[in-house]
């Protein structure tokens, strides 16, 4: 018989006869199932926790599915079609409806293309020694980023060759222009300069005061035409920011006819003899011209006479100048109007303005208007040009060959010039609209359906007979068994299913109240809630009927944007702190309402930026809200919106919130029960194996005891066995 009573010893109940062992494993079993019952308890935390992230990634996709959604341009989904794509195109943007059109383009859109005198090998591949600065106006892309920056400076410091100087312009952000070394000949290299933009608004190049040396003119590039008697400024030229159409097609030239000009719609629009031209602006040196009418004497009158052989009494744009000597005037290829100075004046304020009034009230209209500088180029390969077209029938042009504001939301992609009429086709592109609100719901609905899956509570009574129903990790017989899913009885979870589907079903009532959609919520567009699963579902013929009707207004159901009541008002910016209403808007004072109830004006000074010309909101309902309105552009109202993915987007925003977000906060929280299940389950094994010790060491006691006991009667009786001998 032996007993080990050290650390770890087991004892065997040699002595006893006991089965100690198995009395002591019998014990500390009953006190493991504390641990196993906290293991349990932290295996479920953890499947909730790996249940949650699953929902995370869910959450996550839906909202990036509402971003997308949350665009005005989501549902810009057109079916085109064209005759003859060889000539033109068509499709539709922001704003588009279905329509048909015939369409002949008369001639295309060209960019500018300019180049500087002839330099030779040497001259171009080796340091030109040219300084100066000069600036080139900015495209129009680069000035829709950022209107306060409309030129870029260019600095030679006399080191540059040829293609540095091409290098520089290119590698300048945003310029009007791209530049290249081309030679011409076998000892003749140039600057070539082409515009960024096509149509007549080109770039233009200025020399920047104090740094005009050899950079822009003749003593250097020559790029430019000098003022007369000046090498430091450039010739004053200005040309007409309308142009005119002959109403066959096409710009018109000088040997046009009045009558041959298109002047509008309607059947009394012809200018008829005795109609007015108003002639005023300034000349090079910044005065007044002479202002004068130009009266037309018959209809078979030419633009010439306007132009500078004068009406009878001798009047024209270049009478007007004071004559031949002063100024050039034509009419360019795009049927603007051209003035070049000859006096050698230095101002930029040069300008031409037309009028038309109709002298004997027929009913005569010509479309006139200002002008704009125009730079005078020395070697000009290729002037910029208007695209011209007729569409259905009416004349109109387009600075490029994309035309995007003849019909709205409209774009025209001319190909080619040709005689022949092509005939264009847009229209909704049903299908294409409802699979991509079908694939938002789709986001929506399986989010839904995750919710309800791992919040499902079952009750599962085996068969006994048929061992394979009983679902996986629970035993066979007759005892129900219930299963309860991760999320079973969370109500922060149930909370978020209700939230997002509020969201997704609810009136957005100002959408109807003020005019901007004839639908208030997705159900009046066919899109409704399945009873049993709260699943959205589209209805096609009810969706389709609702695209017929009112198709901007469905996508304003789902995008967060601000409408104006002003014309000369544009909605700019919101924060997550704006809330949707209507909001009054006063830019004379300037102030913004700050209260949404289109019923009551609560007036708070603006905050103004961009030039004093956009009005900001910073407190109350529409805290955070931008306008842009010029102090002399009215009053107006603003209903901001927030559509449905607009909605959920923001809402994904806020509970993803990295500091206090509903998934930041949820998520440690159950981290912290599994830490905290661990940190238990710690302490009570602890506590378990001080048990077993404990019990051991008094067992082990108990056969050094039995075993004492049994020696001293074996010795007892060896004593009486010997007495009795």
């Amino acid at each position: 018989m032996a007993t080990n009573i050290s650390a770890g010893m087991t004892v065997g109940g040699l002595a006893t006869g006991l089965d100690t062992n198995s009395i002591i494993t019998g014990l500390i079993g009953i006190e493991q199932q504390k641990v196993t019952r906290e293991q349990v308890k932290q295996s479920d935390y953890q499947l909730q926790l790996s249940t949650f992230n699953d929902l995370k990634t869910k959450l996550s996709d839906f909202d990036a599915q509402a971003v997308a959604m949350n665009k005005t341009t989501a549902l810009n989904i057109f079916a085109a079609s064209s005759s003859d794509e060889t000539i033109a195109k068509i499709s539709g943007v922001d704003g588009a409806s279905p329509g048909n059109f015939d369409v002949r383009v008369d001639s295309l859109a060209s960019s500018l293309k300019i180049a500087s005198k002839a330099f030779t090998k040497a001259q171009a591949t080796n340091s030109m020694s040219l300084t100066g600065s000069f600036t080139i106006s900015t495209s129009a892309a680069a000035l829709k980023s950022d209107p306060t920056t409309t030129s870029v400076t260019i600095d030679l410091d006399g080191t540059e060759t040829l293609k540095d100087i091409a290098m520089k312009i290119n590698r300048s952000k945003g310029t009007g222009a791209t530049a290249a070394v081309v030679q011409m000949g076998a000892d003749d290299y140039r600057l070539m300069m082409t515009s960024v933009d096509e149509g007549t608004h080109a770039f233009s190049i200025d020399p920047t005061a104090g740094r005009e040396a050899k950079s822009v003119f003749s003593d250097g590039l020559d790029l430019v035409n000098p003022a007369v008697g000046s090498t430091m400024v450039t010739t004053g030229a200005v040309h007409t920011t309308f142009d005119l159409k002959q109403a066959t097609g096409g710009a018109a030239t000088a040997t046009t006819q009045f009558s041959q000009l298109f002047n509008g719609l309607g059947a009394n629009n012809g200018i008829t003899a005795g109609d007015k031209i108003t002639i005023t602006g300034t000349d090079a040196t910044g005065a007044a011209i002479a202002s004068m009418d130009f009266t037309v004497g018959a209809t078979t009158d030419t633009l010439q006479k306007l132009l500078t052989t004068g009406d009878i009494g001798g009047n024209s744009i270049q009478a007007a100048f004071g004559g031949a000597g002063n100024v050039d005037v034509s009419v360019n290829s795009s049927g603007e109007i051209v003035v070049k100075d000859k006096t050698g004046g230095t101002s930029k304020t040069m300008s031409l303005s037309l009028s038309f009034t109709d002298a004997d009230t027929s009913g005569s209209a010509l479309s006139l208007g200002t002008s704009e500088i125009k730079s005078d180029y020395k070697n000009v390969i290729s002037d910029g040009k208007k695209a011209f077209f007729l569409m259905n029938d009416i004349p109109f042009s387009s600075l490029t060959n994309k035309s995007d504001s003849t019909v709205q939301g409209t774009v025209f992609e001319f190909k080619k010039a040709d005689p022949s009429t092509v005939k264009l086709t847009l229209d909704y592109d049903k299908a294409g609209i409802t699979k991509t609100v079908q694939t938002f719901l789709d986001s929506y609905n399986m989010l839904l359906k995750f919710i309800d899956d791992k919040s499902k509570v079952e009750v599962h009574t085996p068969d006994p007979n048929n061992p394979q129903s009983t679902p996986q990790g629970l035993q066979s017989g007759t005892r129900s068994n219930v299963i309860k899913g991760p999320f079973a009885g969370d109500s922060s979870i149930l909370g978020l299913r209700a939230q997002l589907q509020n969201m997704m079903t609810s009136k957005i009532s100002e959408l109807t109240d003020q005019g901007l959609s004839k639908f208030s919520s997705l159900a009046g567009v066919g899109i409704t809630s399945e009873q049993k699963t709260g699943f959205l579902t589209i209805n096609a013929d009810t969706f389709n009927t609702a695209l017929d009707t009112d198709f901007e207004g469905i996508k304003r159901l789902f995008v967060t944007n601000g409408y104006t009541t002003n014309p000369a008002h544009t909605f700019g910016a919101y924060t997550k702190d704006t809330l949707t209403g209507v909001y009054n808007i006063d830019p004379s004072v300037p102030q913004i309402d700050t209260s949404k109830d289109a019923a009551i004006t609560t007036w708070s000074a603006a905050e103004l930026t961009g030039g004093g010309a956009i009005l900001n909101s910073t407190t109350g309902d529409s805290n955070g809200m931008a306008i842009q309105a010029a102090s002399g552009s009215g009053t107006g109202k603003v209903t901001f919106v927030r559509g449905v993915a607009g909605q959920i987007s923001a809402f994904y925003d806020k509970i993803s919130n990295y500091v206090d977000g509903f998934l930041t906060s949820t998520g440690k929280g159950y981290q912290q029960q599994i830490d905290d299940e661990t940190t238990q389950m710690d302490r009570l094994q602890k506590q378990v194996d001080a048990k077993k010790q404990q019990l051991t060491t008094q067992f082990a006691n108990l056969e050094l005891a039995v075993s004492k006991l049994q020696s001293q009667s074996a010795a007892f009786s060896g004593q009486i066995s010997s007495i009795k001998r």
